[in-house]
């Protein structure tokens, strides 16, 4: 009786059009995985059928935020080798992925005077970017935060071509910013992402909790996320939560991240979080200023000595930095978006970076999101236009970078 039931609460859920986003797969701590769909009412959840067993029913993902649509949920069990949401064959995470797609700052600018044409996919090129993304058949995606630029209404005065976008902190404006455009690719791979500055608390914390966060929902925004280490195989992930970050030293938050660090100075993985270790921003007509000390220091003194990568977004362009003092790699992906930052000196690479010299550098300014192919120490990264076209090549050995272009 209930197999006839789900089946008929499946062709429901189908025909109707119930579902407003795919289904898509989250990663978590240990690599546990959960399944996500954002529907109409709350009645509407589906069911799942999991290695083509008995269907079972997704459930309300509670509290729900005012202002949001509700998102249904389901603990994927460890050993699943398929699973199934109406006609949708779910994306499922795999050990030791060996093509990783890591995107960053995303949605589109609405903010004072900085504003983005959103109605324009040469000025705003999320989807283009996402649709490439998926079209290289991606094990996992990696995205670095900053999702939501929508916090104020398009001008009323002026030429930019956005009017009609939403704004806040709201479904409309989430799936405006990020849920329409990334579909195809919420739908090709599971999902890894961290939090950035604009899903802070005085921002957009809601909908990340609900929507993004694999953990369980909160009943108030957390300023600093507990890190977690998603493990993959030998792959690891250690997520953190850097959306509270000063670029500058602040003792409290130093201790902070220190402290939430240090559990994992022995721990092999790629670090994945918002804003870079030790990142290069342009500021005018004035020389690359280095980004963010506190994050730094707090990654020194924790002691960190095993970490094989620094994934982050935040500056609006590519960077890879390498290091002749023994420190990982920093990658810097921040053009999956957002209105690009000032392009960065190519010469900017010949300073040290808060006393850390570089060994190699590579710059590179417009749209795209990068693919990585390997596993264990050895990665080739190719950094794809939003056509999907290779801009740069680069390869990784271990802390050794050689680029090609």
């Amino acid at each position: 009786m209930l197999k006839c039931s789900v089946s008929v609460l499946t062709l429901a859920f189908v025909a109707n059009g119930a579902a407003l986003t795919p289904v898509w797969v989250a990663v978590g701590a240990d690599g546990a995985a959960v399944a996500r769909v954002v529907v109409e009412k709350a009645s509407d959840c589906p069911p799942i059928v999991i290695d083509k067993g008995t269907p079972r029913p997704m459930l309300l993902r509670k509290p729900m935020p005012a202002g949001l649509s509700p998102a249904c949920e389901f603990s994927l069990p460890a050993n699943a080798r398929s699973a199934k949401v109406g006609e949708q064959k779910l994306a499922l995470p795999k050990k030791d992925p060996r093509r990783v797609v890591i995107i960053g700052d995303t949605g589109c600018r609405l903010n004072g005077e900085r504003v983005q044409a959103c109605n324009d996919p040469e000025e705003w090129p999320f989807e283009r970017v996402a649709k490439s993304g998926a079209a290289r058949k991606p094990d996992l995606v990696l995205h670095s935060g900053d999702l939501l630029y929508r916090e104020e209404p398009c001008p009323a005065k002026g030429d930019i071509n956005c009017i009609g976008s939403p704004s806040g902190d709201t479904w409309a404006t989430w799936n405006a910013d990020f849920f329409a455009p990334a579909k195809e690719l919420l739908k090709a791979s599971p999902w890894l992402m961290t939090r950035g500055n604009h899903e802070s608390c005085k921002r957009t914390w809601k909908g990340w909790f609900y929507y993004f966060d694999p953990r369980p929902m909160v009943d108030a925004c957390i300023e600093y996320s507990a890190p977690y280490l998603a493990k993959l195989g030998s792959f690891q992930v250690l997520v953190l939560d850097s959306s509270e970050a000063f670029e500058k030293v602040d003792e409290p938050q130093l201790t902070k991240f220190r402290e939430q660090l240090k559990p994992y100075a022995s721990t092999p993985a790629w670090l994945l979080l918002h804003h870079p270790v030790l990142g290069l921003k342009m500021a005018g007509n004035a020389e690359a200023s280095a980004i963010t000390e506190v994050l730094k220091l707090a990654y020194e003194e924790a002691g960190m000595k095993s970490i094989g990568l620094i994934v982050s977004g935040h500056i609006h362009t590519f960077e890879l930095l390498s290091f002749s003092n023994g420190w990982p790699p920093q990658m810097v992906a921040g053009e999956g978006g957002t209105q690009l930052s000032l392009k960065v000196d190519k010469n900017a690479g010949a300073r040290p970076i808060f006393g850390a010299k570089l060994a190699s550098s590579k710059f590179v300014h417009g749209f795209g999101f990068v693919e990585m192919r390997g596993n264990g120490e050895h990665w080739n990264m190719h950094l794809r236009s939003k056509t999907g076209k290779k801009m740069a090549s680069c390869e990784l050995n271990g802390k050794t970078v050689v680029c090609k272009n």
